[in-house]
């Protein structure tokens, strides 16, 4: 059963298994054999961008694809490693 079948109308689709931004740059920077730039403390960036640090770089919404998952959607790379592994 195709995907588009299982949805009548478009829908937010995120990581089954979200992850804080922390998380994300630990499994993003070494895959990129960069360091990670983004692990400075709130307090850092509410001082440098006031509320627009709130609005852009630490907020956020723990988004769950329910809908996908309840219509039997399988997810390729359940896991942000496993994603990675396969785009980088």
């Amino acid at each position: 059963m195709r995907w588009q079948s299982l949805v009548s109308r478009p829908d937010q689709c995120d990581r089954p298994d979200p992850v804080r931004n922390m998380k994300f740059s630990e499994e993003l920077w070494p895959k990129l054999h960069r360091p990670a730039v983004f692990s400075h403390p709130a307090a850092l960036w509410h001082h440098v961008a006031g509320d627009f640090a709130d609005e852009l770089l630490l907020g956020g919404q723990r988004v769950i694809p329910n809908k996908a998952l309840s219509s039997g959607f399988v997810f390729r790379h359940e896991t942000l490693r496993s994603a990675f592994e396969a785009i980088l």
